[in-house]
């Protein structure tokens, strides 16, 4: 946002800041300094900058995307349904969920952050659902979110999984999340250790693109992960976000 607000002039529209190269791709990075809040400061700045191309879909898109975010929604109600805990989510979450998720058909910033789960549920829709919980419910940022589901369309696209139902399954727990934050009942694993062991790999969380990269590329080189989920191609042809 400052970015767009400052182009040619170095200076934000919203405060009057000026902006170096350096911060200026920060939404409100210069804002700070003057306590306005973040979500206030994105929403000044896309007022202030116009109506973004290709903000809304248009009819045909939008039906295309109404059919995807039903079937997307279809999952949230499964995952309401369950008797398992792990994993379940109560009746309020799954509301909370459709709301978010029919926001794709509108324009705005998170009709584009709920778009861009709705395309990921297309592949991974397991970890799209996670992903639009982690922004609206784990502070993972709308350009972290937009950025995270097009790094796991492209890993799609470029690697190929046999098995991808069964990785979007196994994996979908720890998108957008603090290790503190996932669910490893009825597995022999605990959060502190696996903090401990992918920490020194680079991976301090999951609500980073980078971090489910690093993770994703150290983890290909276990021979669990080639008989599970058997990828065609190399992770080494990923490259990193």
């Amino acid at each position: 946002v400052h970015r767009a607000l400052a182009r040619g002039t170095g200076r934000c529209r919203v405060c009057g800041l000026e902006t170096r190269p350096a911060v200026a791709a920060l939404p409100g990075a210069a804002c700070y300094a003057r306590g306005v809040r973040p979500a206030v400061i994105i929403l000044a700045g896309l007022l202030a900058a116009g109506p973004a191309s290709g903000d809304a879909p248009d009819d045909k898109t939008a039906a295309q995307l109404e059919r995807q975010a039903e079937r997307m929604i279809a999952v949230v109600r499964r995952r309401v349904a369950r008797t398992s805990p792990k994993m379940k989510l109560s009746p309020a979450q799954g509301r909370a969920l459709e709301r978010w998720i029919r926001a794709g058909l509108g324009p705005g910033l998170e009709g584009r952050v709920a778009r861009g789960t709705i395309e990921l549920a297309r592949v991974m829709p397991r970890s799209a659902v996670e992903l639009l919980r982690a922004h609206h419910e784990r502070g993972v940022s709308a350009p972290e979110s937009l950025r995270i589901g097009r790094y796991l369309r492209r890993l799609v696209a470029t690697v190929g999984f046999d098995g991808l139902e069964r990785l979007d399954a196994n994996h979908s727990h720890v998108i957008g999340r603090d290790w503190q934050q996932i669910d490893y009942s009825g597995e022999r694993l605990d959060w502190r250790s696996q903090r401990r062991y992918w920490t020194r790999r680079g991976v301090p969380d999951f609500k980073k693109a980078s971090h489910i990269h690093a993770y994703l590329t150290a983890a290909s080189r276990f021979r669990y992960f080639r008989r599970l989920y058997r990828p065609r191609r190399s992770m080494a042809s990923m490259a990193a976000p």
